[in-house]
């Protein structure tokens, strides 16, 4: 078994998939024998190339057969015989006339339609490109990266984004872990239908059905995720030479989870404190502890009555919005915030009688609205996140409705084991709470330590979250059925 490198997970969504229900008509493969050509157009994005040959891969794993794969030129200029089949992966100029197009499909959404002798199957994939301040390497922005924003921030604040892009691009597949992947995630969701199964990264963990004949569906099926964001975070998504990283990376491509731009980053008020120049510059940004500012310490507190800091992060998050046009900025307190900063302002706003997990809240989350109202008028169509963690679990009591301009995840705190029923419980609750602050959705966050049983946690924390009602309980008992049929689960 080869252990997965990806590090800390991140889960804000359900994996999603659907069966696709096959009926007589042609065939792609007959008896162990190709009958159709897979087709894309001839400048499509990596994600569409990944996806033919995903397809190409998974029907001769099922079937023996191999099927050519061609591009829309070729297949034009062709001289020789073809096979009588098309498999048309992705927008092309053969797809246009058909009537089948993907590009009016967000967050991972796909479309799977045929007709006579052909089979479309088709998303958005449309390609990120980077914009603003931004190196392709490391050593290009110590050289020249840092200095270019520094000068354009006039502050000496980190770069969450443009600094460490790079490891957001994958050369081999020509992949941004940005970009759109609706037909990828088309051609996984067909495969799924085949019943192939990824339990787990690498040849070990997958599922492949024997079957000589595959006949070509008679369909026309759109299928969108239950959830939007569905993001499994590895902070070496560019760097898979590793051969264990490239498997996390294409299994999770094969569960249908997305990362859409902005949204991945944590603990954000660290990209203004932790610098040394603003400690030197600032000290009146970080908590005072006795006689002295906390200075020494890499994850410093903060002083969040601080009118300086305020000032900043607000200046900061606007900055990014202007320069990166990101969704959303995250402004959580750094890593370990769980004293409260003694000065006259701060020493009073702790709310010891709530225990552990509301100990901060108010101080906290007063501090995250104030942000957002600041943001909402200036930038209305844009979001402040806080991720709801450790002594500011809880939700406020003194704020009855957060600004419209928050978005809160709920963080797990590094669990290893499953969920105890009483918990699941809890966190129900406490989601409940956080629902009735906000009219935006309450987004969970997964961080699993070292040999968590990560896709019970996953299952049991999104089931608790979301009522597990209608469509979404019988999506959940169909799974938990392959589950025990394909593996000999009983949980």
């Amino acid at each position: 078994m080869k252990r997965n490198s990806a590090g800390r997970l991140v889960w804000l969504s359900l994996v999603w998939c659907l069966p696709v229900v096959l009926f007589a008509g042609g065939y792609i493969v007959r008896d162990g024998q190709p009958l159709a050509e897979i087709v894309t157009a001839d400048d499509a994005p990596g994600s569409v190339r990944l996806a033919a040959l995903e397809f190409r891969d998974y029907m001769e794993k099922i079937s023996g057969a191999s099927l050519p794969v061609r591009t829309e030129s070729e297949i034009e200029q062709s001289a020789g015989e073809l096979l009588p089949g098309r498999i048309f992966i992705g927008a092309s100029r053969f797809t246009e006339p058909l009537g089948v197009r993907g590009d009016d499909l967000e967050w991972g959404a796909y479309r799977i339609k045929s007709g006579d002798g052909w089979l479309a199957l088709i998303g958005n994939d449309a390609v990120f490109t980077p914009r603003g301040i931004y190196s392709m390497s490391r050593n290009q922005w110590q050289n020249e990266g840092q200095k270019a924003w520094d000068e354009a921030t006039g502050a000496f604040w980190i770069n969450p984004i443009g600094a460490g892009i790079s490891r957001q691009y994958n050369a081999e597949f020509d992949l941004w872990s940005y970009d759109e992947k609706g037909t990828l995630n088309a051609v996984y969701g067909f495969l799924y239908g085949l019943g192939v199964r990824w339990f787990m990264a690498g040849d070990l963990g997958e599922i492949v059905p024997a079957q000589s004949t595959i006949a070509l569906p008679e369909i026309d099926q759109t299928v969108r995720p239950d959830f939007n964001i569905r993001m499994v975070n590895y902070s070496r998504y560019g760097l898979g030479n590793n051969p264990a990283e490239r498997d996390a990376i294409i299994w999770s491509l094969r569960l249908g989870v997305n990362k859409p731009f902005g949204w991945n980053t944590h603990h954000g008020i660290a990209n203004i404190t932790r610098r040394e120049e603003v400690r030197e510059k600032h000290p009146e940004f970080f908590a005072l502890f006795g006689s002295d500012r906390q200075l020494q310490v890499r994850t410093a507190a903060a002083c969040l009555s601080s009118p300086g800091l305020f000032e900043e992060n607000l200046r900061f998050a606007r900055f990014l919005f202007d320069m990166y046009d990101v969704p959303v900025v995250d402004v959580m307190p750094d890593d370990g915030f769980s004293s409260i900063c003694q000065c006259d302002l701060c020493r009073d706003q702790a709310t010891p009688e709530r225990g552990r997990q509301g100990l901060l809240s108010d101080y906290v989350w007063d501090y995250i609205n104030r942000l957002a109202i600041e943001v909402g008028k200036s930038h209305p169509g844009k979001y402040i996140k806080c991720g709801a963690y450790s002594t500011y679990w809880l939700p406020p009591e003194k704020i009855d409705r957060l600004s419209d301009n928050i978005i809160v995840y709920l963080v797990n705190a590094r669990r290893r084991v499953n969920i105890e029923e009483w918990e699941k419980q809890l966190r129900r609750e406490v989601a409940r709470e956080w629902q009735a602050k906000t009219g935006n959705p309450i987004l969970t966050f997964q961080n699993p330590g070292s040999g968590a049983n990560t896709p019970r946690i996953f299952a049991d924390d999104i089931q608790g979250l979301r009522p597990a009602t209608g469509a979404l309980r019988r999506r959940i008992e169909r799974h938990q059925a392959v589950l025990r049929q394909d593996q000999g689960w009983t949980g």
